[in-house]
């Protein structure tokens, strides 16, 4: 249904990290516990690491 859909699409956290993964913004739109919070954020880190990028310098 188009209501599950939205529930699915929602947006569920913002998170700006440096380029050392470092969280420096974090805001959730869902309940998570702390322990949650953290594993989210490794993993959005690690997972940027591996993407491909125009080095600047």
């Amino acid at each position: 249904s188009v209501r599950s859909l939205l529930a699915y699409l929602q947006i569920r956290f913002i998170l700006l990290q440096n380029r050392q993964g470092k969280t420096r913004l974090a805001k959730y739109y869902v309940p998570l516990e702390d322990s949650e919070k953290h594993k989210v954020e490794y993993e959005v880190s690690a997972s940027a690491g591996r993407q491909q990028g125009p080095q600047v310098h």
